[in-house]
């Protein structure tokens, strides 16, 4: 009887010997990427938490607001949020009555009801603070109240960092483009900015779809690339900022990015963006997507593998991975499924993962690939409802245009109008829905708006002109050309759409001494290879009169 327990436990060692080994061979790479993983990120940990250390000796002054936040984000992000508390109930027992360390508190703790609680402590003790008037208006900010954030903020003088940060966010969920960038640009005139601030204008950057003219801003000029690697979605955005070759940045990457699931997201998004078939409705070619690109694209498999298994639930990776669905030549409605499974991740029932932070995330990086239904749904999971700030307007009004509710998303769109009259997406959107219900005249003033703010937009012009061209007066449609000519002789792109209206009324002769006078006039106009497709749409026009004309 003993020996038969024996056998039969040595068989029971035997296999769970054999498990054991099955095992290690299937978690084995699971285990070693989670361990370099932890390495790595607790070598980044310990350099922020240095440089937050650092700062210690210069906070017993709570007047200098940008250093509290400096060191608080550096604590949080080093993952030392309760030694930053005890610190803070350290000044606070010695300081009992200073509302900018009640206030500073406030933003160290998780609890919404303790950090509401701290937050109103500040305010009764002195509610003019401008340090507790930046906590304040930060957290209206965080909860989705926009307009809220932007009273409180109205308040604060201070030129330091934190005040032009909240600034350009509050510009940018706005909508307003060039505020935002301006307002950026003086948080990083400021010699403390920290990192973190640049990667928020680089993450503005990188989902503006209009931002003006000029070149765009490089966030991170005051840092080296060794420096970058401290926080590796800086690193990330910076390649993706300086339009890097993507295979040449992947080739070698530093560990400090290779084992980061965030930067390993940023740095795949712009392949991504630039191949993903997002709306099914128009054919590929009219969507005007780069070719698919499979080696590109076999890259990015790969690395979003590897994020997925450091961190399932990354907001940036889940989305990466549902446009790699969509990422084809001919995207099926399998595709389209397994993309949809992928951007509702956390919307149904109650996940650990699925936090506030989460959901804001996913709603942001889901209006920015227009994917709006589900966006709001983030959003509401986030805040409750979806906010009526200008960013928000604007996405609920595609909602309501892609239902052919056109009288909604109108009367949205003129509201975002009234909040943001300096951006002119909003303005050109309007139009082309205006147009969409043969509203012309409101198509034609709304078009006007965006010609006031960049009197160069192209697109803006021309539709005006076609407009003129439809309610039957040319005259008016070459005015449109005109009126900027009279003040820009040297463009050659109005030159040219004058010469096309002249032949659109059938005026060819007119036409080529248009053209023939402009060419003698104004030989180094921009754009002068639209002059000189012009002119060769002239020669067709005069061809195909003289043809028509000919005796058979």
């Amino acid at each position: 009887m003993v020996v038969f327990k024996s056998r039969h436990s040595w068989k029971m060692y035997g296999a769970a010997a054999a498990l054991i080994v099955i095992l290690g061979v299937i978690l084995g790479p699971n285990i070693r990427l989670q361990w370099n993983y932890r390495l790595v990120h607790s070598q980044s940990q310990a350099q922020l938490l240095r440089e937050g250390r650092a700062l210690l000796p210069h906070l017993e002054d709570s007047t200098n607001a940008a250093l509290h936040f400096s060191y608080q984000d550096l604590m949080k992000k080093s993952g030392r949020v309760r030694e930053a508390q005890r610190q803070y109930k350290k000044w606070l027992t010695d300081r009992p009555d200073e509302a900018a360390l009640a206030a500073f508190y406030s933003r160290l703790i998780q609890n919404p009801i303790q950090k509401e609680d701290w937050l109103e402590k500040a305010i009764s003790i002195n509610p003019q603070n401008e340090a507790v008037l930046l906590v304040q208006a930060e957290q209206w900010l965080n909860s989705g109240k926009t307009a809220a954030a932007q009273k409180a903020l109205s308040g604060v003088e201070s030129n330091q960092w934190p005040r032009w940060l909240l600034e350009a966010r509050i510009a940018a969920r706005k909508g307003d483009v060039q505020q935002a960038k301006t307002a950026y640009q003086k948080a990083l005139d400021d010699a403390i900015a920290p990192l973190s601030a640049a990667i928020d204008y680089a993450r503005f950057l990188t989902s503006s779809t209009d931002l003006g003219q000029g070149a765009i801003p490089n966030p991170f000029a005051r840092w080296s690339e060794k420096e970058l690697l401290v926080e590796p979605e800086a690193f990330a955005y910076y390649a993706w900022l300086s339009q890097k070759p993507f295979q040449e940045t992947t080739e070698n990457l530093p560990r400090e990015i290779f084992y980061d699931p965030e930067a390993l997201g940023v740095l795949c998004r712009p392949v991504l963006l630039s191949m993903a078939r997002l709306d099914q409705s128009k054919p590929l070619a009219a969507q005007r997507k780069a070719p698919i690109d499979e080696s590109q694209l076999e890259t990015v498999r790969k690395l979003m593998r590897r994020a997925s298994r450091i961190d399932p639930y990354n907001p940036s990776v889940l989305i990466n991975k549902g446009l790699l669905a969509l990422s084809k030549d001919d995207v099926s409605s399998n595709d389209i499924r397994k993309a949809d499974q992928f951007f509702s991740t956390g919307l149904r029932g109650f996940k650990s993962y699925a936090t506030k932070q989460f959901h804001i995330k996913m709603g942001a990086e889901l209006a920015q690939i227009k994917k709006y239904q589900l966006a709001a749904a983030h959003y509401k999971k986030a805040w409750g409802d979806v906010p009526e700030d200008g960013i928000f307007l604007k996405m609920l009004a595609e909602i309501r245009a892609g239902e052919e509710n056109y009288e909604e998303a109108l009367a949205m769109l003129e509201k975002v109008r009234e909040l943001t009259p300096r951006d002119k997406e909003v303005h050109r959107r309007t139009a082309e829905l205006y147009l969409e219900i043969n509203e012309l005249d409101k198509a034609r003033k709304a078009y006007g708006e965006v010609i006031v703010i960049d009197e160069q937009d192209k697109e803006a012009r021309a539709m005006i002109s076609d407009i003129w061209m439809k309610k039957n007066d040319p005259a008016r449609a070459l005015q449109v050309y005109q009126a900027l000519l009279r003040r820009d002789p040297e463009n050659g792109h109005c030159h040219a759409q004058v010469a096309r209206i002249l032949l659109k009324v059938g005026r060819i002769a007119r036409a080529d001494s248009y053209l023939k006078q402009v060419q003698k006039e104004h030989p180094n106009a921009r754009d002068m290879d639209d002059v000189l497709s012009a002119v060769n749409e002239v020669e067709l026009a005069k061809k195909k009169s003289s043809t028509d004309n000919s005796p058979n």
